[in-house]
C-alpha cells in the first residue's frame, strides 16, 4: 500500500482537545496545554460486514456466488468478518491501525468479482477513513482493476468514543458510508454516500496510561480516612440502527412476449457453414431508485441438444441494441459466434447496462441472434436455454 499510516507504523502524533480533560479508566483526552502519551498497539481485531444486503445478494439464488476469507481473516456467526490487527497507535483522539486478512466476493459465474485486503483505519477526532487494497471486476470492461490503498469508506465517530477494555480500547458500531473513490472500487454497484455496515474494532496497547503507581498524592491533601470520597466517570452507549430500510424507488425487469421459445428458423447453407438467425424477446428494465445505482442485464446460453446429439453453446452470438431508450441504458458489446474461435454466448455477456448516476426511467433491450454451425451438423430440431441475469 502507498498510504503512509500504520503500515508500517508511523511516527506518533500528539492531538490536543480543548476543554476539560476527561479521564475514564486509563483513556486520556488531553486538555489544552497538555499532551496525551501515544500508545502502541500489539494486538486487537476489526469486525466489519461490508454491506449486509450485498452479502445476501451474493449468496442468493440470482448471483449463485460465494464469499471466502483468507490471510487470517475469519467469518463470524452473524456473517461479518474479523480481521486481526497488525500494527497501530492510539494518540489521544487519533488512531492509526492496520489489519491483516482478506475477503473475496464472487458471483454470476465470475462476472462479479471483488476482493478487499490490507484494511487500515485512520481516525482524527470525530471523523475517520477506512483504507483498503481492492481488486474488482469492472462491469463495463469485464477486467479486474486494482485499487491501491483507496479511501473506501468514511467513518462517523460523532456518536462513538473509545471505551477502555482490560487490554486497551474498543470502538463499537461506527457508521460507515461509501466514498467517492470507493464507488469505482466497488465496481459502481452503489452510489457515493451509500450506507455500509457499521464497523467495530479493538486495539490492545503495549503500555497503559495509568499514573506511576509509585507516585503518591500530596500527603497534605489526603482526605480524612473516615470521609467518603467521590469521583466522576462519563458513560456513553451506542444504539445501532435497525434493519436497513429499502432504498426509495424500485428496480425491476421482465422478458416480454407470450413466453414461447424464440425461433431461429431453419439453418441455411452459407457456403462453409450453416447459419440461422432470430430476435431475442424484448427485455424491459425500469429503475426509479433515488440512489441511481448501476445495473446490468447479462446472459449465458447452454449447449444445444437434439436427442443424444449436442452442439456447443459457443456457436450462438448476438448484437445487443437498445430498442427503446431510457434510464441511461446502453447496449452491450456484440459477441461473435464461436464457430472458428471464441466462446460465443457460452461465456457470460452483457445485454445492456446503466452506470452509477444514470437517469431514472424505463428502457427496452433487444438483440439480434446468430447461430453458426459446421456444415456437417447432424439434422434435427435443437433446443437450448439462454439464461438472463440482472445485477443491480
Amino acid at each position: 500500500m502507498t498510504h503512509t499510516s500504520a503500515r508500517p507504523r508511523r511516527a506518533t502524533r500528539v492531538v490536543a482537545a480543548a476543554g476539560t480533560a476527561a479521564i475514564a479508566s486509563g483513556l486520556l483526552l488531553a486538555g489544552a496545554g497538555s499532551a496525551a502519551a501515544a500508545e502502541t498497539a500489539d494486538g486487537g481485531s476489526l469486525s466489519w460486514g461490508v454491506k449486509a444486503s450485498f452479502r445476501s445478494y451474493i449468496a442468493g439464488p440470482i448471483a449463485h456466488g460465494s464469499i471466502t476469507t483468507g490471510g487470517g481473516a475469519t467469518t463470524a456467526a452473524n456473517g461479518t468478518y474479523a480481521f486481526p490487527a497488525t500494527a497501530g497507535t492510539v494518540d489521544g483522539s487519533s488512531v492509526d491501525a492496520a489489519f491483516a486478512g482478506s475477503v473475496h466476493f464472487t458471483g454470476h459465474a465470475g462476472q462479479l468479482d471483488m476482493t478487499l485486503t490490507d484494511l487500515n483505519v485512520v481516525i482524527d477526532g470525530t471523523t475517520g477513513v477506512l483504507y483498503a487494497d481492492v481488486d474488482s471486476k469492472s462491469l463495463s470492461s469485464g477486467s479486474l482493476v486494482h485499487y491501491e490503498d483507496v479511501d473506501f469508506a468514511a467513518l462517523d465517530l460523532s456518536a462513538v468514543t473509545a471505551q477502555p477494555t482490560a487490554d486497551g480500547y474498543s470502538w463499537t458500531a461506527i457508521p460507515t458510508t461509501l466514498t467517492a473513490n470507493g464507488v469505482p472500487a466497488f465496481a459502481d454497484f452503489y452510489a457515493e454516500g451509500t450506507a455500509l455496515d457499521p464497523l467495530s474494532f479493538t486495539l490492545d496497547v503495549a503500555e497503559a496510561t495509568d499514573p506511576d503507581p509509585g507516585t503518591d498524592p500530596d500527603p497534605g491533601t489526603d482526605p480524612d480516612p473516615g470521609t467518603p470520597t467521590q469521583a466522576e466517570q462519563d458513560l456513553t452507549v451506542v444504539v445501532p440502527e435497525g434493519t436497513e430500510e429499502p432504498e426509495p424507488g424500485t428496480f425491476g425487469w421482465e422478458v416480454t412476449g407470450d413466453g414461447s421459445a424464440v425461433s431461429l428458423g431453419t439453418a441455411a447453407d452459407a457456403g462453409d457453414h450453416l447459419t440461422a438467425t432470430g430476435q431475442l424477446a424484448p427485455v424491459v428494465v425500469t429503475d426509479t431508485r433515488s440512489t441511481r445505482s448501476a445495473w446490468s442485464i447479462t446472459a449465458q446460453v447452454s449447449d444445444f441438444t437434439a436427442g443424444s446429439t449436442t452442439l456447443a453453446g459457443k456457436h450462438l452470438g448476438w448484437t445487443p441494441r437498445v430498442v427503446t431508450a431510457g434510464g441511461g441504458a446502453v447496449a452491450g458489446a456484440a459477441v461473435t459466434p464461436g464457430l472458428v474461435s471464441g466462446n460465443g454466448l457460452a461465456q457470460t455477456a452483457t445485454l445492456g447496462s446503466a452506470p452509477t448516476g444514470h437517469d431514472l426511467g424505463t428502457a427496452t433491450l433487444g438483440a439480434d441472434l446468430e447461430l453458426q454451425l459446421p456444415s456437417d451438423t447432424e439434422a434435427g430440431t435443437y433446443g437450448a436455454t439462454l439464461t438472463l441475469t440482472a445485477l443491480s
